[in-house]
């Protein structure tokens, strides 16, 4: 690993070129690798660390994993326990109610509390040396006459790569190459966080995903990630700059603010997160229309270059790694076994687009649906409107409904 040196064409054309190596990145290139198709990830971080301190992975998260590398599931089970129930609080701990997931519709269900940079490791293992270059940023995308990507790094050297996969997230270099629009500002912030009790969990429950509605605003999650982890996330309306305007002790105080006086200890688990795992950022989206298909040529983007989704489904990551097991087996199925240098672009391209337009038909919905979660989760509401909404929860939430986003399955093995 490191940083890169100059690559003559020959190489370049042989090799699946991924900008980006987060969870989405990773999973694409687990799945190539799996697949037989060389694989580079250019990652401008010095190191894998992942932001957001932890993920929540559903069935459908989980059936990609599997296909990608049973030993990447087994390896997340035994690090994080399942989160075998959901309730849903009001902000003065009264229960509105309680889904036992392997209850629930369009199981059965796996759902667990992931540390990100966990995930990360284990979506890497199988990857050989030498294929995750840090240290390499990317500055910019080029096209040609016959939309041949160029990728030029920080640092100067130009790749002509074969097929470039884009996925550097909302501010993705390749999104922007490709005329992505910027994502959308969802109206609302969220804190992240995750705390440590060496002692052991001030709870006696370890399964339990819990989500507090504010009395006016705001939403509250919070859940275990390991026997002594506890991941949450502290979502209300904000202006968009409030991130930037605040220095860490202000967020800290803002966190504080939001959290006092509500169960499950959350005061305490606030004291508790190290300032090196605690995140506060603004929260965008983007809802693609279910025929879109951006890329050009043999690039493409997946994840949230792709379609940036708000937190509310606790989908995001999900979508990523379908990306990457998805992508993985269209690619497969377009190179047929022959060498990537004399696999025809057109092939190739008209592939990506396919891919594109179903990812995006696939992952519409669940943002529209995120939306609507959050517009009626997390934005002011009357005292008649917080009523109303924590009278109707029981019946919205339902064991029928809660996992529908969880129903897909890839288009073929690898």
């Amino acid at each position: 690993m490191g940083l890169l040196t100059p690559f003559p064409k020959g190489d370049a054309q042989d090799a699946v070129y991924v900008v980006g190596g987060g969870i989405g990145g990773l999973a694409a290139a687990a799945g190539l690798h799996k697949a037989g198709i060389k694989v580079v990830i250019l990652e401008r971080s010095p190191s894998l660390r992942q932001s957001g301190a932890a993920i929540a992975l559903q069935t459908n998260a989980f059936r990609a994993l599997n296909l990608l590398d049973q030993g990447i599931s087994d390896t997340l089970r035994a690090q994080h326990p399942e989160l075998a129930v959901w309730e849903y609080y009001t902000e003065g701990g009264r229960l509105l109610k309680t889904l036992h997931v392997k209850d629930c519709s369009h199981g059965p269900h796996e759902m667990r509390g992931v540390v990100r940079n966990q995930l990360a490791a284990a979506l890497s293992k199988p990857l050989p040396d030498g294929t995750i270059r840090l240290g390499a940023g990317v500055q910019s995308v080029a096209f040609d006459e016959h939309d041949k990507a160029t990728v030029e790094l920080m640092d100067g050297t130009r790749i002509p790569a074969k097929i470039v996969i884009g996925a550097d997230g909302v501010n993705s270099k390749v999104g922007a190459a490709l005329g992505i629009p910027k994502p959308d500002y969802a109206g609302f912030c969220a804190f992240r966080g995750m705390a440590n009790f060496d002692e052991g969990l001030p709870w006696k429950e370890k399964n339990m995903f819990r989500f507090i509605s504010g009395a006016r605003e705001g939403l509250i999650g919070v859940y275990p990630v390991s026997a002594t982890e506890i991941f949450y996330f502290v979502a209300f309306p904000a202006p968009r700059e409030l991130p930037k305007q605040m220095d860490r002790a202000a967020q800290r105080a803002e966190l504080d603010k939001r959290v006092a006086g509500l169960p499950f200890a959350m005061p305490e688990i606030a004291r508790r997160t190290r300032d090196e795992d605690l995140y506060f950022s603004i929260i965008t989206d983007r809802l693609p229309d279910p025929t879109w298909a951006p890329g050009r040529g043999c690039t493409t983007v997946i994840g949230d270059a792709l379609h940036p989704t708000q937190p509310t489904l606790a989908q995001g990551g999900c979508m990523a790694i379908e990306d990457g097991a998805e992508i993985a087996v269209v690619l497969k199925r377009v190179l047929a076994g022959r060498p990537l240098s004399e696999v025809p672009d057109a092939e190739i391209a008209a592939a990506l687009r396919d891919f594109e337009r179903r990812r995006s038909a696939r992952c519409g919905v669940l943002i529209a649906q995120a939306r609507a979660t959050g517009k009626n989760r997390i934005f002011p509401k009357s005292f008649l409107g917080a009523w109303l909404r924590d009278l109707i929860t029981p019946f919205a939430i339902s064991e029928r409904n809660i996992f529908a986003a969880t129903v897909w399955e890839p288009s073929g093995d690898l």
